[in-house]
């Protein structure tokens, strides 16, 4: 009969398997630990480690267990705290979880876990500036995390910082070697730098790498677009559908393709399906990153039936992109088709929305016009109402002053901002 381990030996395997991420192994090793013989350090340690395990192996009830009891021995254990954050951002409590990480970074500041935890937590909620700080911290504590990496190059590329993106995701193909979804990414670095060869070559590596991943067909498929290659367009997004039938953007791309050649009967099959995807995904708590591609997909649903002559629909639709997104300016812009309000022949007024904008050096971030003419400023006003009472939302005006091209703001809308443009001033 072989010696019975001693709990020290068994705590130093769980320990190593835990290092390597083989949770089921820790579990195995641990569950059957008689942890009263402990000291109160290793108890902690222990429990820690065994929360984890099952927060790993998707036994969340049992993690939040033993993880309250390890915070009840030691409350200001950092480990602990960390994954306390991990579950609380599982189950969608958001502010909660940032607490938990915000605690654990204090208990004990050379810990990584907390900071990337939380940088990705801030990610996910659109706040790049603030996640970039957190990825940067994660990588201070350990230069070796290549998901660090790869999360700062998204947050440095979505601010617009595409060479500082490019250096993320380089460390991370140096230490972690060339995957699809990396290749992609580097796709779309090198687009927003103007190299658009060497955009294309990532893309099509993508493909090699992973042909069932959707993004490089999508961007190469975007490329083609914007180069005027329509059919071409078309087919790379047909070809991604092949080997990725249910990805709403890909779908959405295709249905935009073929509205932009005419064919928006054609359309409305991919664009419903992806609405009808993107409506589940913008469901519960994580919803932010869906919610504006929703609103998108909405938009030119209710384009491509306005052209067929499908008034109501087209009209719902454009409402249903104001409800996700508030300051879509292109859904404000077609609405006002649709009343009537536009009409060359008048004197016109602008609206302006804060948004993403083309410039020679990429899109940034400021100011969009779109003109709708009207017969008097009162009317454009009503206008600006009918969309407030649509979205059941107030958009609260105040002054703003422009150049002499135009004489005055007559408001801005608290929720975009939309500005309303004119030569009096509404006080």
């Amino acid at each position: 009969m072989p010696p019975r381990e001693s709990g020290s030996e068994i705590l130093k395997q769980a320990k190593r398997a835990f290092d390597e991420g083989h949770y089921t192994q820790v579990l195995n090793l641990l569950t059957s630990l008689d942890l009263s013989g402990l000291n109160n350090e290793k108890k902690v340690e222990t429990l820690t480690m065994l929360g984890i395990a099952h927060f790993e192996t998707g036994a969340h009830a049992e993690a939040m267990t033993h993880i309250k009891e390890a915070l009840a021995l030691k409350p200001h254990h950092a480990r602990a705290l960390d994954a306390y954050g991990d579950l609380l951002q599982e189950e969608g409590k958001i502010y909660p979880a940032i607490t938990k990480y915000r605690a654990a970074t204090k208990a004990d500041p050379s810990v990584w876990e907390p900071y990337f935890h939380w940088g990705y937590l801030l990610k996910r909620m659109g706040s790049h500036k603030a996640a970039l700080r957190k990825f940067e911290a994660t990588l201070k504590r350990n230069p070796e995390h290549v998901e660090a990496y790869l999360h700062a190059g998204d947050c440095a590329f979505q601010l617009g910082f595409f060479k500082e993106a490019l250096g993320f995701y380089e460390v991370a193909e140096k230490k972690g070697g060339l995957t699809s979804e990396l290749s992609t990414r580097l796709g779309n670095v090198f687009l927003n730098l103007d190299l658009e060869e060497k955009a294309v070559e990532a893309y099509e590596q993508a493909i090699k790498l992973d042909p069932l991943e959707s993004a490089g067909y999508e961007n190469w498929g975007l490329v083609l677009h914007r180069q005027g290659d329509l059919e071409a367009a078309a087919r790379k997004f047909e070809e991604g559908l092949l080997h990725s039938p249910q990805s709403p953007t890909l779908l959405l791309r295709h249905g935009e393709v073929l509205i932009a050649s005419g064919q928006y009967k054609e359309a409305l099959n991919p664009l419903e399906k992806a609405y009808k995807i993107l409506l589940e995904k913008t469901e519960g708590e994580w919803a932010f990153h869906w919610s504006s591609i929703l609103a998108d997909c909405a938009y030119i649903l209710g384009f491509a039936h306005r052209k067929l002559g499908n008034t109501e629909k087209a009209r719902g639709f454009f409402l249903i992109a104001l409800r996700y997104a508030p300051n879509h300016i292109d859904a404000l812009g077609e609405l006002s088709v649709l009343r009537g309000v536009y009409r060359e022949h008048h004197m016109k007024w602008d609206f302006v929305l804060e948004g993403k904008v083309q410039t020679p050096r990429g899109p940034k971030t400021g100011l969009r016009a779109y003109r709708v003419a009207a017969l008097t400023l009162d009317e454009a006003l009503r206008y600006v109402k009918e969309c407030e009472e649509e979205i059941q939302g107030s958009l609260k005006t105040k002054e703003v002053t422009q150049s002499d091209q135009v004489a005055s703001y007559a408001g801005v809308l608290a929720r975009g901002p939309l500005f309303l443009m004119g030569r009096e001033t509404q006080k």
